[in-house]
């Protein structure tokens, strides 16, 4: 019986109100319980202590544990791997690379551990690996990492008395990761860690996934700063170069892009001011300073945006989606500038015209009444329906300008939303569909 379990029945007793002798009684056998269990504990401890002298005392860490108990004719020792995927700190589009916290863990079976089961002691611990074999692996595409050890060694060391062991330390790595940005930011990219053997091949040791859970991921890792951790994949991805074969296990997280952000920072805000730049249609032609203003102002601010979506993405020797949109919001704008060139330029020819032929109507007005003066009045009333008919002419004749500008209201929004139509289904539905 546990010792809580007894000092509760003494308290009840002495509540209770037992004898003086029956309460001596359980006070004995309390403290003899207390006794055997310090001394269970104790020799527990030693026990441990003399099962680890026994098992170190000739063992070479420096020698692989080669498993000549296989039946199968080969002797290379199998590990066990999986790991539980802690944290994901962040997916970096212009250093192509991504942070990952994992606790790795690692079984194997080493005959030269196995000791007698004496069922008080279900494992034995080790925090200090440096006198046991560890398989020397390596992650390929590691551009950092470290191992813990605040406050101490993340690492633990569990020898059972079948031989088998458990290793797990828990590790923060930056693991270089090549992304296609043709589709940015609609784009979902893959990033794999690949753990592989640095000196043993593969007649050395094999690595294995653990067949039911591989990987687990913490209910903190999903949705990582602007992507979305939608799936990931394990397999083998054994190397063989000159030096020989060795073993390797390769885990690949799917990413997907979240919108959100680039919605609301640059295809909201970029969508109007191209929406903005067409207010110029309404303005006056002669109001010059209020139509070239409004269009200038919303193409500096376009290239200001357009010079901040370069700075946050590498230089890519490709055109991107966001490439695509945002030069065609540049040449909606500039467009909105050229038209207001060609209806300046026409709005002035237009303005000379007008006051030419005004100069000629006087003209014509003061030699028809120097003629009445002079000509016969049958020949008076020839001359004023001539200048009735070219006043009308005049009157009549078309403003281009104001055509453009009209044109101009309906042919830049239908243009504009058609493209925004078709871009969004080649680089958003069909995107997704595939």
């Amino acid at each position: 019986e546990s010792l809580p379990g007894l000092l509760y029945k003494v308290v009840n007793m002495v509540l209770l109100g037992m004898t003086p002798t029956t309460f001596i009684l359980s006070l004995v056998v309390l403290w003899s319980k207390i006794c055997w269990s310090i001394q269970e504990t104790a020799n527990i401890q030693e026990e441990q202590t003399r099962i680890l002298n026994q098992l170190l005392e000739k063992y070479d860490h420096r020698i692989i544990p080669y498993n000549n108990n296989r039946t199968d004719g080969s002797d290379y020792v199998t590990i066990t791997v999986n790991w539980l995927l802690l944290h994901i700190s962040g997916v970096s589009d212009y250093d192509m690379d991504f942070s990952i916290q994992i606790m790795l863990n690692l079984e194997w079976n080493d005959g030269r551990l196995k000791y007698e089961d004496t069922e008080k002691i279900e494992y034995l611990t080790l925090t200090d690996t440096s006198k046991v074999w560890v398989p020397d692996l390596f992650f390929s595409n590691e551009k950092d990492g470290h191992q813990h050890r605040l406050t101490a060694p993340n690492t633990f060391y569990r020898i059972y008395p079948s031989g088998k062991v458990v290793y797990s330390t828990r590790l923060s790595l930056t693991m270089s990761c090549y992304m296609h940005l043709e589709n940015f930011p609609f784009d979902s990219q893959i990033c794999s860690v690949r753990l592989a053997s640095y000196a043993y091949v593969t007649k050395d040791f094999v690595l294995f996934w653990k067949k039911d859970v591989p990987i687990a991921v913490s209910k903190e890792v999903g949705r990582v700063m602007g992507f979305t951790l939608s799936k990931f994949l394990t397999s083998v991805c054994h190397v063989k170069t000159y030096t020989g074969e060795y073993t390797c296990l390769k885990a690949e997280f799917f990413f997907k892009r979240n919108l959100e952000y680039y919605v609301l920072h640059t295809f909201l805000p970029t969508a109007l001011l191209v929406i903005v730049s067409w207010a110029s249609f309404w303005i006056d032609r002669r109001q010059m300073v209020a139509r070239i203003l409004l269009v200038l102002a919303t193409l500096f601010a376009m290239s200001s945006f357009s010079t901040d979506i370069d700075s946050s993405v590498p230089n890519v020797p490709y055109v991107k989606a966001m490439d695509v949109w945002v030069g065609t919001c540049l040449t909606f704008l500039l467009l909105a500038l050229l038209e207001f060139g060609v209806v300046s330029s026409l709005g002035s020819s237009e303005d000379n015209a007008d006051f030419k032929a005004e100069e000629g109507s006087v003209h014509v007005v003061q030699n028809v009444n120097i003629s009445q003066d002079s000509q016969p009045q049958d020949k008076s009333s020839s001359k004023a329906a001539s200048f009735r008919v070219h006043k009308a002419l005049l009157l009549h004749l078309p403003k281009d300008s104001r055509r453009i500008d009209s044109a101009a209201r309906i042919l830049f929004p239908a243009a504009f939303f058609t493209f925004v139509f078709i871009y969004v289904i080649i680089y958003y539905v069909y995107d997704d569909s595939n």
